[in-house]
């Protein structure tokens, strides 16, 4: 940041400094009323706004900055950073491709870009501006960690878990690497279960140590009292997250429960103002720190707090180490441990998790199973209707997957190959976000290659605007392939509802076993397979039965609303007595 010559100025940056936020907001303005164009009090002013989170006030300053000094990093890098924080991804990435160019051996800079274009989808870009800068600098784990980010959205999850493991080999004790790695060894088919088990428990330790917890709470321990339940989350939006949660906000009994929601990301939605409607209490805690979380939960006198993030973006997994809450579990929003000591409990279902030692001990968490399905669906409000088979139109079949590509492992991509071989002139649909770089679709294009499946039998396309149009696209697919080791969720429930039967390979973990608890509780068990080739003999003795497909597909919708995947009274009735259990083995 820039020198503060002036006496009061210096003064201001002191404050701010000090941590003393509002001395310095009127310090400085008092500054700038002064002399408005003193370019280094409009620079402090700029980072004033971003500690606080008032991202468009910190980008006019940003840009004010700009215009009175043009050709300084420093400068750029605020440019990027505001840019980034009112959601202009593609103003960050042009300020801090100047930034970039500018000093092209900072470190700030690389990572800073890397992070934009990862953001923005651009993961060929940022893979190579990557690797160029470890070129020159090898071992540094921030810009390591970023290339893994590009890696898995590109389909290359063993690569990714590999580059993860030296970043963290590097930086052992840092919680962010260590929680990625965590995340991203659920999408490599040839990580072992015990050593996925090994790096949550890796993390558990690390955000431990530095979160020890908080004195006891003195908690009324009476087991039938009306309980305070907080939901924990980054994905209040139109997110899965905030579809699967919306049941439980709007169903669960009022007069056993009282619903607070606390949102750890700072963009809302529709989807957000509709679910505040459902609960009693909402909380946006973007800006607070782990213990300010902790205490804010505790002042509210939460007696159960469920998180739905686990090891993925928004997740505040020490605010459970610091024991926020007398009674903490974690559910729906990842599907494996967190490896968090202080998170007492895992929600899942006898099918994802069934009761057994071996699963059982794959988790920190005591397992809670909610049969018959541990989740809940709400379909889209206006989805589009069911469309017919493409192949009564076009004569052949187009098998599908717009699952996240991180999850195209090189299982799935053989799984798939072998299908498209043993269904001649079938077709194959993936449409992600990832899609939309060139870089990336030569690279899922060269792997299938490998696998003897030619260009033409590929359509790679990255998703359109908005949920109905993801939607909408289902009418372009006969068949979904589920994904594996890590199966999909939101996408199964949608294909289904959309009237597309789903074939899944049922694994050994929960990642690999979510497909199996949805098709059961749909009642189509016999798409779910005991190993690869019956997973090719089922996928193709679908795509050779087309009045098969056609009568699975004019049905699906009808049979997903009656089953108990979208019966949402039915599954808050389900939810609210585990919170209940739950809440009852603490005050025993």
């Amino acid at each position: 940041m820039p020198g503060s010559p002036n006496p009061k100025l210096a003064a201001a940056v002191q404050h701010l400094q000090a941590g003393r936020v509002e001395q310095a907001r009127s310090g400085l303005s008092r500054v700038l009323q002064q002399s408005p164009g003193d370019v280094d009090a409009v620079t402090w002013m700029c980072f004033l706004l971003m500690q606080t989170g008032e991202g468009v006030q910190a980008l006019f300053y940003a840009k004010r900055a700009d215009a009175l000094r043009p050709g300084s990093f420093p400068i750029q890098m605020n440019l990027g950073k505001a840019s980034a924080m009112t959601g202009d991804l593609d103003g960050a990435i042009d300020a801090y491709t100047r930034a970039y160019a500018l000093d092209p051996d900072h470190l700030s800079g690389v990572v800073g870009l890397t992070v934009a274009l990862n953001a923005r989808f651009r993961y060929d870009e940022s893979e190579r501006c990557s690797r160029a800068w470890l070129a020159k600098h090898p071992g540094q784990p921030r810009v390591m960690a970023q290339l893994a980010v590009a890696l898995l959205q590109s389909g290359h999850g063993r690569e990714s878990v590999r580059v993860l493991k030296a970043a963290v080999a590097l930086a052992s004790d840092d919680p962010i690497l260590a929680s990625g790695l965590a995340q991203t060894m659920n999408y490599a088919g040839d990580s072992d279960p015990a050593d996925v088990l090994e790096a949550h428990k890796a993390y558990g330790r690390i955000v431990a140590k530095l979160n020890p917890p908080l004195p006891p709470l003195a908690a009324d321990l009476n087991p039938d009292r009306k309980l305070r339940v907080g939901l924990l989350s980054g994905d209040f939006r139109s997110h899965a997250v905030g579809f699967f949660a919306e049941p439980i906000m709007q169903h669960l009994d009022r007069g056993a429960f009282e619903l607070t929601c606390y949102s750890t990301i700072a963009a809302e939605d529709a989807t957000t103002q509709r679910l505040k409607g459902h609960v009693q209490s909402w909380r946006n805690v973007t800006n607070t720190t782990d213990p300010e979380l902790a205490m804010q939960i505790r002042r509210d006198k939460i007696d159960v707090l469920v998180e739905f993030s686990g090891h993925t973006p928004g997740q505040r997994l020490a605010a459970l180490c610091l024991r926020a809450a007398p009674v903490q579990a974690t559910y729906f929003g990842y599907p494996n441990t967190t490896g968090v000591p202080g998170c007492d409990y895992r929600i899942v279902d006898s099918l994802t998790d069934p009761a057994t030692p071996e699963f059982d001990a794959l988790a920190t968490e005591k397992l809670v199973r909610l049969d018959p399905c541990f989740l809940c669906y709400r379909p889209l409000a206006g989805a589009p209707g069911v469309s017919p088979s493409p192949v009564v139109k076009e004569g052949v079949v187009t098998f599908g997957s717009f699952n996240n590509l991180g999850k195209l492992d090189d299982l799935a991509v053989r799984m798939y190959s072998r299908v498209l071989a043993a269904v001649p002139r079938s077709r194959l649909i993936l449409k992600y976000v990832g899609l939309g770089s060139a870089g990336v679709r030569d690279g899922i294009a060269a792997r299938f290659a490998k696998e003897g499946v030619t260009g033409d039998r590929l359509i790679l396309d990255p998703p359109g605007a908005g949920a109905a149009a993801m939607l909408a696209a289902y009418a372009r697919m006969d068949v979904m392939l589920d994904s594996y080791p890590y199966h999909g969720t939101t996408t199964t429930c949608e294909a289904l509802y959309m009237g597309v039967p789903v074939v899944t390979l049922a694994g050994r973990v929960c990642a690999a076993r979510v497909g199996l608890s949805i098709l059961s509780a749909v009642g189509l068990g016999e798409l779910v397979a005991r190993d690869e080739a019956d997973y090719v003999r089922i996928a193709a003795g679908l795509a050779g039965d087309p009045k098969r497909m056609v009568e699975l597909r004019a049905g699906l919708r009808e049979r997903m609303l009656a089953s108990t995947v979208c019966d949402g009274p039915g599954f808050a009735v389900r939810f609210g007595g585990a919170l209940r259990m739950m809440w009852q083995e603490c005050c025993r």
